[in-house]
């Protein structure tokens, strides 16, 4: 799967570190439990590690950065055709 990356694993075993260090030194700790609770912490790690990128991609590839243009000039002139020609 393409979510589940070393950062989400890593971060998902930070999450369920006390479930795993609970079942690994008690003796009435649930390995299973601890388990599960890892494999579900990983899950929502790599969750909320999409849902990141995926808020920040559009940055990542300009679409928040601004164009900078320089200001066009314009020169306008005005010619009235409906009076008569002048007289010399």
């Amino acid at each position: 799967m393409r979510h589940i990356t070393p950062g989400a694993v890593l971060l998902g075993l930070l999450m369920s570190g006390p479930a795993l260090v609970n079942a690994f030194q008690s003796p009435t700790g649930d390995l299973v439990d601890a388990m599960v609770a890892f494999l579900l912490a990983v899950l929502v790690a790599a969750a909320g590690l999409a849902a990141l990128e995926a808020l920040t991609d559009a940055y990542r590839h300009g679409a928040g950065r601004v164009e900078r243009r320089t200001p066009t000039v314009l020169r306008a002139t005005a010619v009235r055709e409906d009076l008569e020609q002048p007289r010399n």
